[in-house]
């Protein structure tokens, strides 16, 4: 059953679908009450969209004010099931500060690797004496092979897997097929693009376990990026089949930072694979592009109660852009219902915490620029 009613513990989260998420003991999940997020539809930007339906999933609603509280949720779940003691993750932000949220409820200590350019989406709320920010002045792909040798140095799991990322992100099927069974578009920013991925691996498993009317229908996937952070936009619209490192795209002065968190190598071919089986489309939109919608898309949200703040997270407002210009080139019609993922309002509170050790990568490794006595041990 959609919905397990004996999960009434769980009423308020996403862990109501327990029974379709890979947890082997309900004791072991550690929750927020991230996840069934309302849907609002916001009928003063249908005529931007020829008049269709317009529905949004409030996703800033969870509790750090991402949908990566989700995907948390799911992974410190299942760290605390393995009896992991220490975890390593490494994120642009919004991912690290859902991670060291839930760990902390946990009680599982945490090393948070990021760029120290992201520093701004972390919370100084966050920070205890198990919870340590590491930042790297540099590039992502270095903050990544940093935090990687980190956890091998120490001995420590580095978090997550694919798979476990898919896994929370998973739960936005299982919430979409009972608010709005009909929806004939999916809408969302995308970096790598775990989100769509993993909102169709829900979509199959209900699919397979034979919880889905015959009559609905897997949307069409309509996938969002900002033009300077556009490698699987490109990609896909030039008709490659894979890509490699000389394809990424990878900007000096990116229009939002959180959208550079994820290698896209990794993940390309189920993009692609999930955008054409829908029959959808990935398309890419510029800053001005943006901003021109920006206040218009802004007092809509507000109108019907949703904050979102362009200063500090600016993945919906593109992909509402991107939208109405799909809207302007005839690919969104009356008929249609959009499913619309507004998937953060950045951090929630506006103290930026100060990173525990600030690292510069050199071609050897790194020097060490500033570190705590408790982490040179771990440096």
């Amino acid at each position: 059953m959609l919905g397990d009613k004996d999960n009434i513990k769980y009423k308020k989260s996403m862990w109501i679908y327990f029974d379709l998420i890979p947890l082997s003991n309900k004791l072991n999940i550690v929750s927020l009450n991230e996840g069934n997020t309302p849907i609002i539809r916001v009928k003063e930007l249908e005529k931007y969209l020829n008049n269709c339906k317009f529905y949004v999933k409030n996703e800033g609603l969870n509790p750090t004010g991402t949908f990566k509280d989700r995907e948390a949720s799911y992974v410190i779940s299942k760290a605390k099931e393995l009896g992991l003691k220490r975890i390593v993750f490494h994120s642009t932000g919004n991912t690290g500060r859902a991670y060291m949220y839930y760990a902390n409820k946990a009680k599982i200590e945490t090393f948070f690797f990021l760029p120290l350019s992201c520093i701004n989406k972390c919370d100084k709320f966050i920070l205890t004496e198990k919870n340590h920010i590491i930042a790297i002045d540099g590039k992502f792909s270095q903050v990544s092979k940093i935090a990687k040798e980190f956890a091998k140095k120490n001995n420590i799991v580095a978090v997550a897997s694919l798979q476990d990322k898919l896994e929370g992100k998973a739960t936005i099927a299982y919430e979409q097929v009972k608010e709005l069974p009909f929806a004939t578009i999916f809408a969302q920013t995308i970096a790598g693009g775990y989100g769509i991925i993993g909102y169709e691996l829900g979509f199959n498993r209900l699919k397979l376990k034979h919880l889905l009317a015959k009559d609905i229908k897997f949307p069409k996937i309509f996938a969002i990026q900002s033009s300077n952070e556009d490698t699987i936009s490109k990609a896909i619209n030039n008709g490659l089949n894979s890509i490699t490192e000389e394809d990424l795209l990878i900007s000096e002065k990116p229009f939002e930072n959180t959208l550079q968190s994820t290698n896209p190598l990794k993940t390309y071919e189920l993009v692609k694979e999930c955008i054409n089986k829908s029959n959808g489309i990935i398309t890419s939109v510029n800053a001005k592009e943006v901003k021109e919608f920006k206040y218009i898309f802004e007092d809509a949200l507000t109108k019907n109660n949703i904050i979102c703040d362009y200063n500090n997270e600016k993945s919906p407002y593109i992909c509402f852009s991107g939208l109405v210009k799909l809207a302007r080139e005839k690919k969104i019609c009356k008929t249609d219902i959009i499913y619309f993922i507004l998937t953060g309002v950045g951090r929630k509170h506006n103290q930026t915490p100060k990173p525990e050790a600030i690292l510069l990568p050199t071609v050897l490794g790194y020097d060490i620029i500033n570190c705590s006595n408790y982490l040179k041990d771990y440096l």
